[in-house]
């Protein structure tokens, strides 16, 4: 359901009749209140974007203004006029309508399928330690060049909207699951495939270190990118604006035959900090194996040995060997989780088996080269990391800790190898510091979830092995906290500096708390800083899984347990938290929409 609103704005003296289009869920208390609104607001509009004529306005919705070439403007005022219930609705009005931000600073219009998206640029100033610069990219990749498997039979297709492609998509799964319409797993599915119609770019966050951040990493830039795998079931399918090509499954899409949100996280020089991503079925976890080798290939063709966990075999098949870190509940308050993880434990069993036996091809998608590979994904470490997990110990602590038994012993046969080869020239002190992780993991010295996924991470690192970090949906947990500090991590080792000393002994923990002195006396953390940075940049995929209610923060300032050891003291209550924010000018949603009842 629509409504014409008729507005008369008058600009420079000129006064415009324009025809706006509101869709359903827009609340105001009369139509002169909005009329006035939107004169306002469009007053304001017009004045900062002095190229655009009143005439060139479409529609406007709550995810941006539309024009007519195809282009969309997006405000932040808009996100805050969504229907509330009455009787917040005008408590919140004053709030809201008595005020107009400034339009984002600066657009960049990047060339997608149609429509055309304008999209702003975004960039955050930690002061006196780091700024950092958000862009979105061209899919110009080589994951991004994996050609997607369409589901429906095009022709059947070709002329449905966006909108009906989406119920398409939900009716399809649905029928595929089982589950009534009505049902909250159906809600989510609907709304999941709807957020991926629209094309989602790969998305960078690329520091400039200041002062002595700068002098610590050694370097003056660091550059971080998030490859999404362009997987939804929608690709392939035709709409009025041409064939579907550029969707993810997003994180409500929990139904969807592809991986959600699987996405690389890449260095500037193409290695990967992590993977992310859920398996839950074997072709999942096929799905998630040719990501993994596709996206270190061009690190090993030189065919050296192992590199990044890839090595060429004597029968002339190549193997493949990672590490998957689990964030999901294992407490038999949460059950569906655990199952979740069960399944990929044996999603991912059955893969090795099976690969053993006749190994998995994976075409490169430009050279059409075909490798047959014998998938080795290491046993799975189980770390409960979740808001509600303030008392792991008492909530499947015990569960946890016996898978993740098995999959620290597989690190430590590989660490111990690697030792040797350590051995054969002057290394002792790398050799120290992966024993003395190695005993803090083995012998539970670590008692925080956090400090097992960096001191895995840590060996995982120094072993040159592909890692999988994932939660759920890969979003929250996986982005919120667990994906920066691994980030924050490696660009640490890449300083070449040891890990602190604690008590004689190395340690992946106390990276957290190491601290330098800037020129004014003051103490700077690098690591949380960096940790602080990279959060940032997560927190803004996290709007590609959920749209507007992007990233879930509690209120009444509640952080997740590890961000109180791994955040710079001035983001530790929820107000300073969003102070994070204030400088970040989202595409999709303002700031303050990240904060979720």
């Amino acid at each position: 359901m629509t409504e014409i609103l008729k507005l008369d704005i008058g600009i420079n003296q000129k006064l415009y009749n324009t025809n706006l289009t509101l869709n359903k869920g827009w609340s105001f208390k009369g139509a002169s209140e909005a009329k006035s609104w939107f004169n306002a607001f469009f007053k304001k509009f017009f004045e900062e974007n002095p190229t655009l004529s009143p005439t060139e306005l479409i529609r406007a919705n709550e995810r941006g203004v539309f024009l007519k070439d195809g282009r969309i403007i997006s405000h932040p005022d808009l996100f805050m006029l969504k229907k509330t219930p009455a009787a917040s609705t005008a408590k919140k009005a004053a709030l809201v309508w008595g005020s107009l931000p400034a339009v984002s600073e600066k657009q960049t219009e990047i060339k997608t399928n149609n429509p055309t998206i304008a999209k702003p640029e975004a960039s955050h100033e930690l002061k006196g330690v780091a700024k950092a610069d958000f862009a979105f990219l061209e899919p110009t990749h080589l994951l991004n060049k994996i050609p997607p498997a369409p589901r429906w039979n095009s022709e059947a297709t070709a002329h449905l909207s966006k909108e009906g492609l989406s119920r398409l998509e939900a009716n399809y799964l649905l029928s595929k699951n089982g589950d009534k319409p009505e049902s909250n797993s159906a809600k989510e599915t609907r709304l999941g495939t709807r957020l991926g119609v629209e094309k989602r770019e790969d998305y960078r966050m690329s520091t400039t270190l200041m002062g002595k951040m700068s002098e610590f990493f050694k370097t003056t830039s660091i550059r971080s990118d998030d490859i999404l795998a362009k997987n939804s079931p929608l690709n392939g399918c035709k709409t009025q604006d041409g064939v579907i090509s550029g969707a993810i499954s997003s994180s409500y899409n929990r139904h969807a035959d592809t991986i959600t949100m699987l996405r690389k996280i890449e260095a500037e020089d193409g290695s990967s900090t992590c993977y992310a991503g859920r398996v839950d079925t074997l072709p999942k976890a096929k799905e998630m194996a040719r990501f993994l080798f596709l996206g270190e290939i061009e690190r090993f063709e030189d065919f050296s040995g192992l590199s990044k966990g890839i090595q060429l075999r004597e029968d002339g098949n190549y193997e493949l060997t990672f590490a998957v870190q689990s964030l999901l509940n294992m407490h038999v308050f949460d059950s569906q989780q655990k199952n979740m993880f069960e399944k990929q434990l044996e999603a991912y069993n059955r893969l090795a088996k099976e690969s053993k036996k006749t190994p998995l091809e994976i075409t490169h998608p430009e050279t059409g080269k075909t490798y047959k590979v014998v998938v080795n994904p290491l046993a799975i470490a189980a770390n409960q990391f979740n808001w509600s997990n303030y008392l792991p110990n008492f909530l499947g602590e015990s569960t946890a800790q016996a898978y993740s038994i098995e999959a620290d012993k597989a690190l430590q046969k590989l660490a111990e190898a690697k030792i040797k080869q350590l051995r054969a020239g002057d290394n002792q002190k790398k050799i120290n510091q992966i024993e003395d992780t190695l005993d803090a993991l083995l012998n539970n010295k670590l008692k925080k979830s956090w400090e097992k996924i960096l001191a895995r991470a840590y060996l995982v690192t120094i072993l040159d092995l592909p890692e999988v970090i994932h939660c759920k949906s890969s979003v929250d947990r996986t982005g919120g906290a667990a994906i920066p500090m691994v980030f924050a991590l490696k660009e640490w080792l890449k300083t070449g500096r040891p890990l602190p000393l604690v008590n004689g002994r190395y340690s992946t923990s106390a990276i957290a708390d190491h601290s330098i002195t800037d020129d004014t006396g003051e103490k700077i953390y690098p690591f949380k800083e960096l940790v602080a940075l990279k959060m940032i940049h997560e927190l803004k995929m996290s709007e590609f899984a959920r749209g507007d209610k992007g990233y879930k923060i509690r209120e009444g300032g509640i952080l997740h347990p590890a961000l109180k050891d791994l955040l710079p003291e001035r983001y530790l209550d929820i107000s300073s938290f969003w102070s994070l924010f204030n400088d970040f000018k989202s595409s999709y949603s303002p700031a303050q929409n990240f904060l979720r009842s």
